[in-house]
Order: C-alpha cells, then structure tokens, then sequence
C-alpha cells in the first residue's frame, strides 16, 4: 500500500485463478490499506476468506458483486462509473468458473478488461458489449492468435487502443514478433509498473 499502490480506490478482480488474484498477498495489502474497496465475485471471496475470514467477512471495504447477462451491476467511484458483467472463462473444467468483465468509464474514456474471458462471439452479445463505446481494450494475448479470438476482437473489442495482456515473461518476445507481424498497433508493456496516458483525444508514452 505504499509508492505506485498508495491510495488505490478501488480493486477489481476477474475470476478466482491465482495469476489474477493470490488471496494471502491480496489480503495484506487490503489490510495495510486504509481506503482501498474491493468488489469481485463470491467465489473470489470465497478463496480470500481462507487466508482473512475475519477481514474478509466484517470489512464495510469488501462487497460481493453477483453479476449475470440480466443483471450488469454499476456504481460509480469518484469520477468513475464501473459496470460490471459475465463472460465465460469456457467449457469442460472451466465452465463454473466466475469470470468478470469491468468496463470503467472515467475521463471520457472508455476501459474494458476481459479477464479469461473464452472468445464466444455469443457470449460477447449477451453481454452487450455490442452496444458499448470501447476506447481501451485489455486483451490477452492469445486471443490474438489464430482462431476465433480474432472475429470477436474486429466486432467486439475493435478500440482505437488494444493492449495485449497476460504475457508470461519467459514468452514476451514470442508475442511481440507475433504481434508485430499480424497487429502492429497492439500495445505491449514489458516491464512493471511501466504504464501509457491515454486522454479522450491521444494517447501518449510518459
């Protein structure tokens, strides 16, 4: 809760899986913030009470979201409005994972994270994700590979800023030649905390 993650507002959580969420340092960091609200699934919920029950379970800081294709939960943050909805994390093993979409709207600009999401063109539509203004897409990078991903990124998530997500280090230039060669424009941070500025109207390297 210091430097770079002093005063964080707000944290979001797509699904359960521990390279999205590891619930004993989620827990400290909570408990060393003094304002940080987090809203995310039951099952993530779920997993973090086994590391800070207490906290988890007693905490005004913590909400549950309970969110299906009927039912898009919003609030608003500050100068935020965060909506909230499903997308399916995929069949078989993975079919009753809860796997969030977020949609953050804040300074006429438009953020969409996907989480893990499968790429289904029909659970894009039922999430209503045809009708949303998209400026900023969070894509992880396989759906950048071939097979449908790629349809549903040119009729969902085609946003004048793409950038590809959830990279293993020990892939990085793997998926940057690949994206150099069939997306040049893709955005690729390499480094932590690197980060872009993206307003309204451009974005621009800091």
């Amino acid at each position: 809760a210091e430097g770079a993650f002093a005063n964080i507002g707000l944290a979001l959580v797509s699904h359960r899986h521990h390279d999205h969420n590891q619930p004993a340092h989620a827990c400290r960091f909570l408990q060393a913030s003094e304002r940080t609200r987090l809203k995310t699934s039951p099952q993530v919920l779920g997993l973090m009470r086994e590391k800070c029950r207490e906290f988890i379970t007693s905490s005004p800081r913590v909400e549950q979201i309970v969110a299906d294709y009927d039912k898009h939960p919003s609030f608003r943050l500050g100068e935020a409005e965060i909506s909230v909805f499903p997308l399916s994390h995929g069949t078989r093993k993975y079919a009753r994972i809860q796997n969030y979409g977020h949609l953050v709207k804040i300074g006429g600009v438009n953020v969409l994270h996907i989480g893990d999401a499968a790429m289904a063109r029909a659970d894009f539509e039922k999430a209503g994700l045809a009708d949303q203004r998209i400026d900023v897409a969070l894509i992880p990078n396989w759906s950048f590979q071939p097979g449908p991903g790629a349809a549903v990124i040119r009729e969902f998530l085609d946003a004048p800023h793409q950038i590809a997500v959830h990279i293993p280090p020990g892939e990085m230039e793997e998926v940057k030649n690949h994206l150099q060669d069939s997306y040049p424009a893709v955005t690729v941070l390499e480094t932590p905390l690197e980060s872009i500025r993206i307003t309204a109207s451009r974005s621009t390297r800091p």
